[in-house]
């Protein structure tokens, strides 16, 4: 339902599903899942503490949904409020594209909060109430073992963890000033992609190309192909590009509009 929801909000705000937006399906997925985990626990862990008649498993039921949301709505809502407004700092960036990304991320996290404080009671409250089977995979031996020893490494041997967490972060550090900042256009292009093998023979025999694009965003639609002055100006800037020596005159919708009148007039062309 969250995967739904986003894909929605991104038609419902204009966007297009870019390389990233594209990732938010997936982020719904991996955020979504914890919920689910957080209240399918507690439900389990509070329908077998309850001390109430067997004969009653739907007052055991009951109450076990009520504490669950009682207990996890709040610790759900401040989970899902720090991923939302750690994904919605990017829509405070230049750039267009980490904008939409970071609005519809922070905008379906806060929504995947209600609908799991929503769904999953009412869905919960029509299925059947858990039996054993269900919820054994709590009173598992080797787990258990796995976290009463965590339990006493972080209680008695607290500055060992503090010696070994503190070099780790040292080491981290260290390891951060070595990094090199490099990017490439083709990053994302797998090396059999004709693109990227046109670019390595131009990278061999012309010491290599570099793609120019320049986009007008006029904020309005058809602001461009709608006004002669938008298009003189992207004439002139295309005018003013093709004199730069060392870059290719440039092609832009002006030059299209110059060709299809070439075209309409019969070969005569007149700019």
């Amino acid at each position: 339902m969250g995967v739904i929801w986003s894909f929605a909000t991104i038609q419902m705000l204009g966007y297009k599903i870019s390389i990233l937006n594209a990732l938010i399906p997936p982020l719904i997925v991996v955020i979504g899942i914890p919920n689910c985990i957080y209240f399918l626990n507690k439900y389990h862990t509070t329908y077998g503490e309850v001390d109430d008649d067997a004969t009653n498993p739907a007052g055991r039921k009951k109450h076990a949904l009520i504490t669950m949301v009682q207990k996890m709505g709040v610790v759900t809502l401040f989970c899902n409020l720090a991923a939302a407004i750690g994904f919605a700092v990017f829509a405070l960036t230049q750039s267009q594209i980490l904008k939409e990304f970071g609005i519809v991320a922070g905008i379906n996290i806060m929504l995947l909060f209600f609908i799991s404080l929503i769904f999953i009671p009412a869905v919960l409250s029509y299925l059947p109430a858990p039996k054993k089977r269900h919820t054994k995979y709590m009173h598992s031996p080797r787990l258990n073992r796995w976290l009463d020893r965590l339990e006493r490494w972080s209680l008695n041997h607290r500055k060992l963890i503090y010696i070994v967490t503190v070099g780790i972060v040292a080491v981290s550090i260290g390891g951060m000033f070595k990094l090199k900042s490099l990017g490439y256009i083709v990053d994302d292009l797998p090396k059999t992609d004709k693109l990227y093998t046109d670019l390595r023979f131009f990278e061999s025999n012309f010491k290599g190309v570099m793609p120019l694009e320049i986009l007008v965003d006029t904020k309005k639609k058809y602001g461009v192909s709608r006004n002669l002055g938008n298009l003189e100006r992207i004439d002139s800037l295309s005018q003013f590009i093709a004199s730069i020596p060392g870059i290719a005159k440039p092609l832009s919708i002006t030059e299209g509009l110059k060709f299809a009148k070439q075209a309409f007039f019969d070969g005569y062309h007149n700019t």
